[in-house]
Formats: C-alpha cells, structure tokens, sequence
C-alpha cells in the first residue's frame, strides 16, 4: 500500500485534508480518502501522515500487502505502537499479518500542544454518552482530564456512502445526521462541550463491513483525532460493551490506547464495563437519555422520534431501558412498553448481540417480565444451536486447508 499526495484544501466554507490509497499485492482500487470539517476545528485540520496511516494500515494487514509507504513523517511513537498492535492483530486473525512501514521522511517523536485538552469520540449512542456521563461526574470543568471537546464523525456507516465513493452522503442517510446533530450539539453544550462535526469517507476504503468491524474501526475514527493534533492532545474513545471478556474486535481494550502518538494519546473508557451497565448510567441521566440515538433506521421521519422501536438495535436498548425501569421516560422511542412480539420480530444479528442481551434476562425477571424474559432466552438458545454445527465445519474446513 502507497498513501501519497496528502493536501489541505479549502471546500465550502471549511478546510478539506485528503490523500491517496495505493494497493501494491491486492486487486482493490486505488481510493481518495478525506475528511472535512466546517466551524470549529477546521483551522486546526491537518493532513497528518500520522492519521492517514493509521487509516490504511490495519486494511493492509488484513488484505496481504506487503509495506504501508507513506509520504512524510510519522511519530516514532506512534511506529512503536503499531508493531505491537500488528502483533495483536496477528495473534486474533492468521491472514492479518505484519507489514513493513516505509515512511518517506523517516521518524521523529512529535510534541503535544502546551495546554492538554482532551477531546471525545461522541456519538450519542449508549456507549460514548456513558464516557461523557463518567468524564463529567469524575472531574470539574477545569481538570487537563475534563473533556473540553466532543467530535462527531459522518459518514462512518456502512451505508453512509456507496463503498469506494468519494462523494456526498446519501441523501438518506445526511437527513438522518442532520437529525441527530442538533440534538447531539444541545446535549453538548449543556455539558460545556465544544462540538465539533468532521465528514470522512475513510469507511469507504475498506471493501466490506466485516474488515471495517473487525480490524479497522477504531483506527479509522482515532485517526480524525490526529488531523486535529494542534487542537487536542487526549482523545476518549468509549469502549464496545462486551464486558470483563471483549472478543478480538477492531476496537477493544487493548488495542485502542495503541494508536496514540506522542503528541495525542488515546484511551479506551470503561474498558470492561457491560453494555447493560452501561445503559444503566445513561437511564438515570435525563438529558443523555433524551438524546439516545442507537437506531438502524435510514431514513428517520421529521416530527417522529429518533429511534424507529422495530430494527434489532431498538428493540435490544428498549428492552434494556425497559429492564432498567425508565423506557417511559425515553420520549425519542416510539413505545413505553414491549410485547413477546415485538421481540421475536427482532431476531439475534450475531454472537456480539449475545454479549448484550444474556445480562438483561435476570433483571427482566427481576421486574416480574418472565414473559420478555423466556422470549430473550429462547433466541438465544435457538441462535446458538444454529449456529454451533456451522462453528464446527468451519473449523475442521480451515483446519484441513492449514494441513493442506
């Protein structure tokens, strides 16, 4: 993989920063990746080498290039912590294996900014309102470990924008944003946050969802972080809600705090706690409550509420909020309460899911739902009996080939 030509541009009121992805040993095509921002942040984007290579390497790893050459300077930091994380990445996936990096004009450790300003990875899902909602109750607005900044990403879905596309967000999908980000931004500054909105297309260099998820998802986002290294020297990204035992994921307790450079360092929040705690915090916290947006839906309608109660995700936050004693309470879902079928109509998607709805079955129970409760255990069983056989020849099939 060759990344070159990194330019800063003007675009549309704000600043652009882009550069361009070369594959050498895989048949992808050759890709423009840029971020954008307009407001706040945008005199202190940057095309950081640093950035865009963090963009590119886990996808090299993972698609059998050999070296990721890059133009400019990287942080000998940064270089460091990548040949462990590589190391990581190996250890979890035998085809992601290590791969040289080449850069242009060497390495040096680069410097933070004076004043230490911490930034956040804001979302306004359970996970990244819970970091906010800790950050908060841990430390007064004057703390270095305050939170001064929150950065929202568009464009990181994997049906933001057609994969390989370098052009606007589907039309869908920017309603749907610009939806949320009001919302997002009232939240924000009644926290005393600055918010600060970016537009990347770097998903779109991944060729499909499994790659972006399992290897590229935090490194992808962190790297946003560092086109902005004049501006913030700590970033929180909130971790995925697995609990004491996360699966290899590309975000994950020991991984994430690898993509620091010496200038902006990275940390993985509430690195072991359940996604039902989680949702915990966020259900007892009125105004993260209001602005809980987990939903799936493309296309949200403008007077309706921000979640559509039906798609999987809803409906596995609603039963949680539910459990939790304060799904009344959350007026952007379409319901208070939940039927056996409206669960059913909302089967498991995967193992990650399982993770997440195994803790809710006790308090379901807790609160006298035994009815929701039977629902949530016979998918679970019913999923994990579909899919153990599946497990099995998977594993014999690749046990064969590796003997082959």
């Amino acid at each position: 993989m060759r990344i070159l030509d990194l330019v800063r541009e003007p675009v549309d009121d704000g600043i652009r920063v882009a550069a361009t992805f070369r594959f050498e040993h895989c048949d992808l095509p050759e890709q423009r990746i840029f971020a954008s921002c307009v407001g706040p942040g945008a005199e202190d984007l940057q095309p950081s080498p640093d950035a865009f290579l963090l963009i590119g390497l886990p996808l090299a790893c993972w698609m059998g290039e050999q070296r990721v050459a890059i133009e400019g300077t990287i942080c000998t930091a940064l270089r460091e912590n990548l040949e462990e994380a590589m190391r990581l990445f190996h250890h979890w996936y035998e085809r992601a294996a290590p791969v040289a990096i080449d850069p242009s004009g060497g390495c040096r450790a680069t410097r933070p900014r004076p004043e230490r300003r911490a930034a956040m990875l804001f979302s306004g899902g359970v996970d990244s309102l819970t970091t906010l909602r800790a950050n908060r109750d841990a430390y007064p607005l004057d703390h270095p470990d305050s939170v001064q900044e929150a950065l929202f990403l568009i464009g990181l879905n994997t049906y933001d924008r057609p994969v390989g596309a370098a052009g606007p967000v589907e039309p869908e999908r920017l309603r749907a944003y610009e939806s949320l980000v009001p919302r997002l931004r009232r939240l924000a500054e009644g926290a005393d946050l600055e918010f600060t909105v970016l537009d990347t297309n770097a998903r779109s260099l991944y060729p499909d969802w499994v790659s972006f998820r399992e290897i590229g998802s935090a490194a992808a986002m962190l790297a946003h972080a560092h086109m902005l290294g004049r501006r913030i020297t700590d970033i929180l990204v909130s971790s995925t809600g697995y609990g004491v035992d996360p699966p290899p994921h590309g975000s994950h307790p020991a991984l994430d705090g690898l993509y620091s450079t010496a200038a902006v360092r990275a940390w993985n929040t509430q690195p072991y706690m359940g996604r039902h705690e989680k949702l915990g915090i966020v259900a007892a916290w009125p105004e993260g409550l209001g602005a809980l947006d987990v939903c799936f839906r493309f296309d949200p309608s403008a007077d309706g509420p921000a979640n559509c109660g039906t798609c999987s995700k809803c409906v596995r936050t609603m039963l949680g909020l539910l459990a939790h004693g304060r799904l009344a309470d959350a007026h952007e879902f379409p319901c208070d309460d939940l039927t056996v079928e409206q669960v059913r109509a909302a089967p498991i998607r995967d193992m990650r899911s399982i993770f997440f709805l195994e803790p809710m079955v006790a308090r379901l129970e807790a609160i006298g739902r035994e009815d929701l409760a039977q629902v949530v255990r016979q998918d679970i069983r019913r999923w994990r009996t579909r899919k153990q056989p599946h497990r099995r020849v998977a594993r014999a099939i690749r046990r064969a080939l590796r003997g082959r």
